[in-house]
């Protein structure tokens, strides 16, 4: 009816349910839609005088919607699902996968016209968590909150919410090209960069770099992962970055100052033509592994900064129809094999604390004390409206031209701390208090 008509699956939908109601037709949960026998259609018989026997279906699937596609994420969805799905039979979870991004009400009514019971949440969705989701039952939340679980370091920052249940933890790295970094003289890159000393080593390498070969990823990315909110209170520590910047001096080399596509720093690593990048491997992924060897570490911050990171949500669908095993494939992923497979399969952070522990050992050599020094340096953010999320959109976006400018000579470090200060105070008025 829907293609013939060329009318919306949820506008059908709507106008079938008043002979719903009345009994003209009947239901069953993706089984399809038929027309009532005449006994079931005459409201004035009382089914249950009659003896009539009760419609009792099979139970159907969970029904899961994942933008996570890419081959390591594909392989550990699909991995989860097929072990959940065979420690009980009673309902199962299949994977339905996101191709078009969608936004708001389109993704509102997608989920009501696919019958989507569980959702990888994104705040890019820009849909209000109550008209998403259903509420997380008290046990999980209790859970999450308890000490085997990384999310009871930051309460102020409320990383559980009500609706979303928190899977793992996303970090921007700094990745090197090793072969690179030989080629320009430097020595114990790791042991600098965990020394925050990446913008000397680049300054170190510019008289070696190859032609066509830049330093550093976009400069206004290495800016926003500095996790500095630009206001007055922290115009030293901001001013104390530019400068380190702006005395490279060959802005051509340093730092990439142009982009034409979202991932062009990331092509540009993996075909071997930049030193240092600044992202996830997930970005890496999308473009395809290096053959170059590399290496890998959190991004390092100034004295005074706050690591920014973003949590990995699972939640459960306004129109859930199975809540129950719904909420026990939620508690599945928190288990301890289950989030080992986080990191083994998706190459994510998870919240389990051990594993977590265990990833970052495995990943990055770092031992219990200094993974507990990296998640005391860690902020979390969610949507535009909070402050510390909208100051990493601001420095990406509203600061490029300040930047380039800064970095040719044509403005000082003071007055561009200056204009970027002043800016943020005109965007923070206009994008937060309006909204």
């Amino acid at each position: 009816m829907s293609e013939s008509l060329d009318i919306s699956r949820v506008t059908i939908r709507n106008a079938l349910e008043p002979f719903c109601k009345s009994g003209r037709i009947l239901r069953q949960r993706r089984n399809g839609t038929i027309v009532a026998p005449r006994s079931f259609a005459m409201n004035d018989l009382n089914e249950l005088a009659l003896g009539l026997p009760w419609r009792v279906t099979s139970p159907s699937n969970l029904r899961f919607l994942s933008y996570e596609n890419l081959p390591q994420q594909k392989c550990f969805w699909e991995n989860a699902v097929q072990h959940f799905n065979g420690k009980q039979s009673e309902c199962t979870v299949e994977i339905v996968w996101l191709s078009t991004f969608l936004k708001g009400n389109a993704l509102l009514d997608y989920l009501e016209e696919e019958e989507i019971d569980l959702i990888l949440h994104s705040h890019i969705y820009g849909v209000n968590p109550a008209d998403l989701a259903l509420p997380l039952p008290d046990y999980l939340k209790t859970q999450m909150q308890g000490p085997d679980f990384i999310t009871d370091m930051f309460p102020h920052q409320e990383i559980h919410q009500d609706y979303f249940l928190p899977l793992q933890i996303v970090y921007r790295d700094t990745f090197w090209n090793c072969e690179l970094a030989e080629q320009c003289n430097l020595k114990n890159v790791e042991k600098r960069l965990l020394n925050n000393e990446k913008v000397a080593m680049i300054k170190e390498a510019l008289p070696y770099l190859p032609a066509g070969c830049s330093a550093g990823s976009h400069i206004w990315c290495h800016l926003a992962y500095q996790g500095i909110v630009p206001d007055k209170r922290n115009s030293g520590l901001l001013l104390s970055v530019l400068k380190q910047l702006a005395e490279l001096g060959d802005h051509e080399k340093s730092f990439m100052t142009t982009q034409q596509h979202p991932l062009d720093d990331v092509e540009k690593f993996v075909s071997g033509k930049l030193l240092f990048l600044d992202g996830t491997t997930s970005q890496i992924q999308t473009v395809g592994n290096p053959a170059f060897h590399y290496g890998q570490l959190p991004f390092t911050l100034p004295a005074g900064s706050r690591r920014m990171g973003i949590t990995v949500d699972i939640a459960m669908t306004k129109q859930c129809h199975n809540q129950e095993q719904a909420e026990q494939f939620l508690a599945f992923l928190l288990e301890p094999d289950a989030q080992k497979q986080v990191w083994s399969r998706k190459q994510g952070l998870p919240v389990y604390r051990p594993a977590f522990e265990q990833a970052l050992q495995e990943k990055y050599g770092l031992g219990k004390e200094n993974s507990i020094a990296l998640l005391s340096n860690t902020f979390l953010f969610r949507n535009l409206k909070k402050k510390e999320e909208a100051s990493h959109h601001f420095l990406v976006f509203k600061v490029r031209d300040e930047l380039n400018r800064m970095m040719t000579g044509d403005l000082s470090p003071e007055e561009t701390a200056r204009r970027i200060i002043n800016k943020w105070e005109r965007f923070k008025k206009r994008k937060l208090e309006n909204e």
